[in-house]
């Protein structure tokens, strides 16, 4: 354990550690020369405990305090802990049992806690539990999270040691080397660590310096591999590509700190496209890192392939077209069936090829006790001959359970319901929530409720069970939930004429595009109605899987709904002729009015954005006067970056108006 000016949290890792079941250890604590009193506390453990053993040194960095330190540890098994965490109970005795039963294996971590500073968790945080996918994301980001591993002495003497030479970063260079040698890693499936909030450690002191030294270290070792092993790093380039098309939390957190993330080392490495949908993928890889360059051929490729909402909506992403096309005759909006008689309530339940979630949710459907039709359908991943399966899964049930061999659009044209809800594969109700969302619709009291979602984390153990994410008071707010994507298809009861509304053509969306689009669709209603309490969300475990043309049409249809069906993506607002940007925000407007668009955090700055270059369109359109009313702050810097300095001048005498018009206007409406 290195140490550098942690005395207040110091007490807290160190008790963590020796109080530890497994108990046959040396403790070998390198103090980097802290100057407040850390060495004080650690030569009071010494002297107390003979399996602790300090090290005083200059300061170096975390680097060199962790090799000199593995440098006089005699253990054969080597369990890395940094000074400002906690060491959850049992680690030590897991790791070095998981260690012992796979001698192939040279490293092993475990999932952890993300806490404030004094020890209140804030989220769980997950690694693969899977060698291959460790390996492979290696080269993407860090798979393996530094403190909470137990590793080989060999493994340190194959990966060369720590990097001392980075201040802010030891150990991702240390494990990408690893990955190069072709070492097995891997997490247990258990939450053992706690790591903290500290906003004096390295990694948010030095976030910047770190993120930059992780970016060129990940691109240095894949130059490696490259060299070595041409089709291995073309194959483990595909795998990364398919699993994160629009890139990982890293490279946002590159984009955010740096300024750019291009995965170009990535792109060179593929292998030759082997066909149209192998090629199709590479544009939209390639769009999703470049979409200036990449957008013309993305959009001709789609249209080639027949795909034509696609391509549209590619282009009015880009800032090259001001619509979607209009919803072909032959697909109306609202599923009819003549003479089929309309179920009161349905719930329609995606069935994705996984038989023992499926089964699972059929049961909690009948424990629910809600009286609604249950229609099961095909969803990604299930196959043809699934259908059975399905069939038969339902078939020693009564009349109410009821299957449809197609995709979503198809049950309801098949299975029509006058109020609806889904339980798509990994979600699970809570029954007393879904009964107070259904009753409110049904006695009239919303045509629209929505309920949030609980992550729970079946691979990520705490104690033995699945780990629930810590869950914050209820929100009443659409804004909230939608800005922080805690809503699913599970989330809503509706009324099925609110379909009427939907602006995007249901059958040629496929199945993927219409299950995220409905999503957005509904929770840009703004007479929704938050049901306090939430349903959960089982989260998968990290796997490598082909989400190309999922991400692209989840990614296009909620860029679409977010933009108010009007405004091209952020990147490309500036590049947008005046005069057709004034009619994407007339449009969007209009939706606004219609109660047909929310404005939440995760579309606000798209929106500031268009109106700080139209300002005159501020004032004269009720979503320019909500945001200005709202976001004053926001406009004002968008004005100045335009070069509307006047606007900023009076933006806080006109906001205070708006607002005080908005006080006066509700309480007329009270009276």
């Amino acid at each position: 354990m290195p140490v550098f000016n942690t005395a207040q949290f110091l007490t807290q890792s160190i008790e963590s550690v020796l109080t530890q079941s497994f108990s046959d250890f040396e403790f070998v604590i390198a103090d980097d020369g802290s100057t407040d009193g850390s060495l004080s506390i650690l030569r009071e453990y010494a002297d107390r405990d003979q399996r602790v053993r300090v090290l005083p040194l200059s300061h170096g960095g975390i680097g060199a305090a962790r090799n000199a330190a593995y440098a006089v540890m005699q253990g054969e098994l080597i369990v890395v802990m940094d000074s400002d965490d906690v060491m959850m109970p049992g680690r030590i005795a897991a790791q070095v049992a998981y260690l012992d039963a796979h001698p192939e294996m040279s490293a092993v971590g475990s999932q952890w806690l993300y806490v404030n500073t004094d020890l209140t968790p804030i989220h769980i945080d997950c690694h693969p539990t899977d060698p291959e996918v460790t390996r492979t994301l290696t080269f993407a980001y860090q798979s393996l999270h530094n403190p909470t591993v137990c590793l080989r002495r060999k493994a340190i003497e194959t990966g060369g040691g720590f990097d001392s030479k980075y201040l802010a970063l030891d150990d991702a260079g240390f494990y990408a080397r690893l990955a190069v040698a072709n070492q097995g890693m891997a997490s247990l499936p258990n939450v053992f660590f706690k790591w903290r909030c500290n906003v004096n450690s390295v990694t948010h002191s030095h976030a910047r310096e770190q993120t930059a030294a992780a970016d060129a270290v990940r691109r240095t070792a894949f130059a490696e591999l490259s060299q070595n092993s041409p089709a291995e790093a073309g194959r483990i380039a595909q795998r990364i590509l398919e699993t994160f098309p629009a890139g990982t939390w890293f490279e946002e957190k590159v984009r955010s700190l740096i300024g750019s993330a291009s995965r170009d080392y990535l792109l060179a490495a593929l292998p030759r496209a082997q066909g149209d949908l192998d090629a199709l993928k590479r544009l939209v890889f390639r769009w999703f890192d470049e979409p200036a360059a990449a957008s013309k051929p993305l959009e001709a490729a789609l249209r080639s392939q027949d795909t034509v909402v696609y391509a549209d909506l590619v282009a009015l992403n880009d800032g090259r077209l001001s619509g979607v096309s209009d919803v072909p005759a032959e697909h109306p909006a609202v599923p009819v069936v003549a003479g089929r008689a309309v179920a009161p309530l349905a719930i329609y339940l995606a069935f994705d090829g996984d038989r023992q979630d499926f089964l699972e949710r059929l049961e909690q459907i009948a424990l629910c006790a809600v009286g609604a039709v249950v229609v099961a359908y095909r969803s990604g991943g299930s196959a043809a001959g699934d259908g059975t399966f399905m069939q038969c899964a339902v078939a020693d049930r009564d009349a109410s359970w009821l299957c449809c061999q197609g995709d979503l659009f198809d049950a309801w044209q098949q299975f029509p319901a006058a109020i609806s809800c889904h339980l798509p594969p990994r979600h699970r109700f809570d029954p007393e929530i879904l009964r107070a969302a259904i009753a409110r619709v049904q006695q009239g009291r919303a045509r629209l409720a929505c309920t949030s979602l609980r992550h729970v984390y079946p691979y990520a153990l705490v104690d033995g069970v699945p780990g629930i994410e810590p869950c914050p008071s209820p929100s009443r707010s659409m804004a909230t939930l939608a800005g922080q994507r805690r809503l699913s298809l599970a989330s809503f009861v509706y009324r099925k004429e609110l379909l009427a509304d939907f602006p995007l053509p249901m059958a040629a969306l496929g199945e993927f595009g219409l299950e995220e689009g409905l999503v957005d669709f509904l929770q840009h209603h703004q007479e929704s109605q938050v049901v306090p309490g939430h349903h959960d969300f089982l989260v998968d475990d990290l796997r490598l899987k082909d989400n190309t043309l999922r991400c692209l049409h989840t990614h296009l249809v909620c860029s679409y709904f977010d933009g108010g069906g009007a405004l091209p993506s952020t990147v490309q607002i500036t590049d947008v002729p005046m005069e057709a940007l004034a009619a994407a925000v007339d449009r969007c407007d209009a939706r606004f009015r219609q109660g047909r668009l929310l404005v939440h955090p995760g579309n606000l700055s798209r929106l500031v954005q268009a109106f700080g270059r139209l300002p005159g369109l501020t004032w004269r359109t009720r979503l320019g006067r909500m945001l200005w009313r709202a976001n004053t702050a926001e406009l004002v810097a968008a004005w100045r970056v335009a070069g509307h300095p006047g606007y900023a001048r009076w933006a806080e005498a006109v906001g205070l108006l708006l607002r005080l018009q908005e006080k006066l206007s509700g309480q007329s409406n009270t009276h």
